[in-house]
């Protein structure tokens, strides 16, 4: 509700917020509220993962509704290369490596943040899951069955928010 307050405060033109920190404020809570959820339970909530989509597509219509068809059609491309990934995994090593919620999760962050961006959010998400199970290990002595995924992909979508894609030359 604060979020909801805070960008309609924000989206009245005497104010003249960018269409950035609105964006920015739909965006960490939601991304938060999904980070938690996967981090006390393994799962990623159908509804937060949807109301993450929903408000990406209504940031996309209210500031750039000239890139909603490339914006859904990257989103669309991301889901369809997760999932293949994941299955191809899955045959190779006989169990599955990221949960449904996690893949249902990316699309909607690629929605927020462009194509361009899911190598920065896939590649930040993968350095800071590495890191934390390298902590986990470290602390505990033993290897780490099941890491909750998304609070890593939410660090990525973050990170690609905020400074945009890596482009390697």
């Amino acid at each position: 509700m604060v979020t909801a307050a805070g960008m309609a405060v924000a989206s009245r033109p005497e104010f003249g917020a960018p269409p950035f920190l609105i964006g920015a404020l739909l965006l960490w809570p939601l991304l938060f509220a999904i980070s938690a959820c996967d981090a006390r339970s393994l799962t990623v909530p159908d509804g937060l993962t949807a109301a993450l989509l929903l408000a990406g597509l209504a940031h996309l219509i209210w500031f750039a509704p000239d890139d909603i068809l490339w914006r859904l059609a990257g989103a669309c491309a991301a889901a369809l290369v997760g999932c293949a990934l994941a299955e191809l995994a899955r045959r190779y090593l006989g169990r599955a490596v990221i949960g449904m919620g996690d893949l249902k999760l990316i699309p909607a962050l690629t929605l927020w943040t462009g194509i361009a961006s899911l190598p920065t959010i896939v590649f930040v998400a993968s350095l800071s899951g590495l890191a934390a199970a390298a902590a986990i290990r470290l602390s505990r002595g033993r290897p780490v069955r099941y890491l909750p995924f998304a609070p890593h992909l939410a660090a990525g979508a973050w990170f690609a928010w905020l400074a945009g894609p890596m482009i390697f030359d």
